[in-house]
């Protein structure tokens, strides 16, 4: 792995020890910079990775760590993304295939017109003679 992949995995491993709400991948802070230059220091300097993220840890706490070590989150966005387009397509299938399937087209094979009722025909009867006239 090259070492900017290894610093890009492991700041989206480490929360930002100002707030602990977003990892240092994406933090703006003074605190998340300096941690972020720290780490590309220690990586071009060699250092593994497994005890950066060690002595970051001791050094702020466990509830530093957003993710076990040796797991990458990002990793879980595409098979969410793709089951939530799976489970999409599949609603709105049910959904169309529900709304078209409900009425049968007229004078479709197999399909008996409406019975017309005697208020209909009156009607009916009544605007044919208003346009005749």
């Amino acid at each position: 792995m090259d070492p900017a992949s290894e610093e890009s995995v492991l700041e989206g491993r480490l929360l930002a020890p100002c707030c602990n709400l977003q990892t240092l991948d994406v933090h703006a802070s003074p605190l998340a910079t300096e941690l972020r230059h720290e780490i590309h220091q220690r990586i071009a300097a060699g250092e593994s990775t497994t005890s950066i993220e060690s002595s970051l840890i001791q050094r702020y706490g466990s509830e530093m760590r957003a993710a076990p070590r040796g797991s990458d989150t990002r990793l879980l966005i595409a098979p969410f993304a793709l089951l939530f387009v799976v489970v999409a397509t599949a609603f709105a299938g049910w959904r169309l295939r529900r709304s078209f399937g409900r009425t049968a087209p007229v004078g479709a094979a197999g399909t008996q017109p409406l019975p017309a009722t005697p208020l209909a025909d009156a009607r009916l009867d009544q605007e044919l003679a208003l346009l005749d006239d």
